[in-house]
């Protein structure tokens, strides 16, 4: 079976892009709107909300860049940074094909021990999911001291998600039985956990860099509010930038298409915007996301791909 697939890498990989440029074909058909959107944000608003959704991608290439240094040291930031772009671009069209596809190129291209480095990864998110609901829960009491307003759904969500990671990052159990979704991945992210609280140095790194991300994505939500004519305060944009990082939960569909809308909905009277003004934020960040992607993602992905062919 292997020795098959080696013998036709080409051709796999030629097939799965021909099948990648169909999804994005229809994605454009399904999505006209998004050039109508686009019309509407002046060409400042546009460079701005870029600029952050390029930073974030390039705090998340250097987060998985530490993460892979620690299994190899051969791994080139570049090839890190392209990585990130077309994980992303994939992502746009196909839920999860942008892990799928890192993991190949890291197979393929650097031999990479992909248990060890899922594992970390998997470990990150602890600490992702830990910083971002103190930061939610955090804006919360403020947006209710200012307004008297709260949404004890999200506050029960926030603070469960709170205790459940620092409680994971004290005991750290092991999971033997590790059958169905949640106890597998969950286990996973134990595991990973248990590598990363062994070096207190590159803990401090993953930490610093995911206070970085979420500090960017509160201020991509400020410019992303201000391009349609909405000024927000911090507490809100933090909220709703914690939100959205911790919509990876139950991130199911392409980028989480439906779920980050369906979270920011449910917090509208809290954050007192309409949803229909909430929902137009979040097909502005699609289209620009989508826009910018399509060229460096594509980019990316055609670098990265023909490298795994000479392989």
């Amino acid at each position: 079976m292997l020795t098959a697939i080696k013998k036709h890498k080409n051709l796999i990989i030629n097939a799965i892009s021909i099948g990648i440029f169909v999804l994005l074909a229809l994605y454009l058909v399904n999505n006209r709107n998004i050039f109508e959107v686009i019309k509407q944000i002046s060409w400042v608003d546009f460079l701005l909300i870029a600029s952050t959704d390029i930073s974030i991608l390039l705090l998340n290439a250097s987060l998985n860049h530490s993460v892979i240094s620690r299994v190899s040291k051969k791994m080139k930031f570049s090839d890190s940074l392209l990585l990130q772009f077309a994980n992303n671009f994939l992502n746009k069209l196909t839920s999860h094909t942008g892990i799928i596809f890192r993991g190949v190129f890291l197979k393929g291209v650097y031999k990479l021990d992909l248990s060890r480095f899922l594992a970390t990864i998997a470990g990150v998110y602890i600490i992702s999911f830990s910083v971002n609901s103190v930061v939610g829960l955090i804006s919360s009491g403020i947006i209710y001291q200012s307004t008297g307003l709260y949404n004890i759904a999200i506050i029960i969500l926030l603070t469960l998600t709170m205790l459940v990671t620092l409680i994971l990052m004290i005991v750290s159990p092991v999971l033997k039985n590790r059958e169905g979704f949640i106890r597998r991945n969950l286990g996973k992210m134990l595991d990973g956990w248990r590598i990363i609280k062994t070096e207190p140095k590159m803990l401090l790194v993953f930490a610093s860099i995911t206070i970085l991300i979420t500090l960017v994505s509160a201020l991509q939500q400020y410019f992303i509010f201000k391009s349609i004519g909405f000024t927000l305060n911090a507490p809100v944009v933090f909220y709703l930038a914690s939100l959205s990082s911790l919509t990876i939960l139950i991130s199911l569909t392409p980028s989480g298409i439906g779920i980050r809308e369906a979270v920011f909905a449910f917090s509208a009277q809290l954050v007192a915007i309409d949803i229909p003004v909430l929902l137009l934020s979040s097909l502005v960040l699609r289209v620009i996301s989508f826009l910018t992607l399509f060229s460096l993602g594509g980019i990316s992905y055609y670098i990265l791909t023909k490298r795994l062919k000479d392989t």
